[in-house]
């Protein structure tokens, strides 16, 4: 049956079928990013001919450098915590939130931290932990929190990795330099 167009669906329906269009996308998200895990395991890049994972990335799958690096980020913080894929398919947490929360995360914080990152918007603050320094933590309601939403904090340990930013690495190909291309520096080493 083919999809109907959205011009002749009223409001009801239209809302239902973004809902379900959302929950699609998040599926198939989550599949690209288990074979994208196997595909890195494998190192099948090298298969293809490509230098690394972020290679591929951009010159066979065509992503731009910021979606190959949310996804290669975010595959490899599903790696090492794979309880994460069920939050990832519901909608609970980002590509972009799990990154934020991979150099913080551990077995013994995962819940805690996934609990408190749960439908996150991308414009929320990510803080410390009062209690592990009260000097890094301001005042007042931050912006972008709505009525009753407080800041997720993380802990100390993970701040300076957040604080950093993301550093760039430039890679010549070619003699003299002639075509160079940006990695991001956290995309590049395998787990």
């Amino acid at each position: 049956m083919p999809a109907p167009i959205p011009a002749s669906l009223d409001s009801n329906a239209l809302a239902l079928r973004l809902a379900e269009l959302a929950g699609e996308e998040r599926e198939v998200q989550v599949d690209f990013l288990l074979h994208l895990a196997e595909f890195d395991a494998r190192r099948a890049y090298l298969e293809a001919g490509h230098s690394s994972l972020w290679a591929y990335c951009l010159e066979v799958l065509h992503l731009r450098e910021g979606a190959s690096g949310r996804r290669i980020g975010a595959m490899r913080v599903l790696v090492r915590f794979p309880r994460l894929e069920a939050a990832l398919r519901d909608g609970r947490l980002s590509l972009s939130t799990i990154v934020v929360l991979g150099p913080v995360l551990t077995h013994e914080n995962l819940d805690a931290l996934l609990a408190r990152a749960a439908f996150r918007a991308e414009d929320e603050p990510v803080r410390a932990e009062p209690e592990d320094d009260p000097h890094s933590v301001r005042r007042g309601a931050p912006r972008g929190l709505g009525p009753g939403r407080r800041p997720l904090h993380l802990p100390r340990r993970g701040r300076a990795a957040l604080r950093e930013p993301l550093q760039a690495r430039v890679r010549s190909r070619g003699r003299g330099g002639a075509a160079h291309r940006c990695e991001p520096a956290t995309a590049l080493p395998s787990p």
